[in-house]
């Protein structure tokens, strides 16, 4: 069988939605991505770095540096303390949640 020009170059082509799928994998080489962030939080006490840094959208370092910074309240864990969590509650108040426990809205301050 013998392929036009036009058909081989139509098979090698593609579709947009084969780039949009591709620029996905490149943004989220994991997959992992959070439609809703609040409702994540909502269900969670602790977060573990790599769930804040998915949840946040960023690189596992830019996470880090995120928390070193002081921003997000987080706790130490583990028998020697070099686990670091970060707690859920104060995190999607600051994102805009209202506190399921206390009624206390949200929004950065």
């Amino acid at each position: 069988m013998t392929m036009t020009p036009d058909a081989v170059s139509a098979l090698l082509t593609p579709s947009r939605d084969d780039l949009d799928r591709l620029l996905h994998l490149v943004e989220h080489p994991s997959g992992d991505v959070i439609e809703d962030p609040i409702d994540v939080l909502r269900s969670r006490t602790l977060l573990t770095m790599r769930e804040f840094a998915v949840l946040m959208n960023v690189g596992r370092t830019t996470a880090y540096e995120m928390v070193a910074s002081g921003q997000y309240e987080t706790i130490r864990v583990g028998a020697n303390g070099r686990g670091i969590r970060v707690l859920a509650q104060p995190l999607a108040r600051m994102l805009g949640d209202v506190c399921p426990h206390c009624g206390r809205e949200g929004g950065a301050s």
